[in-house]
């Protein structure tokens, strides 16, 4: 995952800001935020998967 993705990852779900409060800290649009955390998830999702975590 890259640093961009972690950072949002960190931001939106372990630190609890919102979509519209991470873009304007990091100062990028909302939906880039909300793209950015999407990818991040859907890699964290295959990791786990490979790893044999299930739900």
């Amino acid at each position: 995952m890259s640093d961009d993705h972690r950072t949002v990852v960190r931001l939106l779900f372990y630190d609890g800001w919102s979509v519209a409060e991470t873009a304007v800290l990091l100062g990028i649009p909302a939906g880039t935020v909300k793209s950015r955390s999407y990818y991040a998830l859907k890699a964290l999702r295959g990791v786990l998967n490979e790893l044999g975590v299930t739900r």
